[in-house]
């Protein structure tokens, strides 16, 4: 049971980095503009997906830059 709660917590750190938490300020902040009128629903979608799409085509070009097995051996 413990390993299994050091593992999860491992897990969410690992999660956890500058990326991620000015990902979620910023949607946050947005959601808030949106909510109390000062952001129009066209901005808000505009600005979520520019997030979005950033954040999802940074870890592809992240997980192209791996070596495969056969460049390696």
């Amino acid at each position: 049971m413990k390993q299994a709660i050091i593992d999860l917590i491992k897990k969410i750190t690992k999660l956890i980095d500058l990326k991620s938490i000015i990902t979620i300020g910023l949607v946050s902040t947005l959601i808030w503009g949106f909510v109390v009128k000062v952001v129009d629903s066209k901005d808000f979608l505009e600005y979520v997906g520019i997030v979005i799409v950033f954040y999802f085509t940074k870890k592809d070009k992240k997980e192209e830059k791996k070596p495969s097995e056969e460049e390696v051996g």
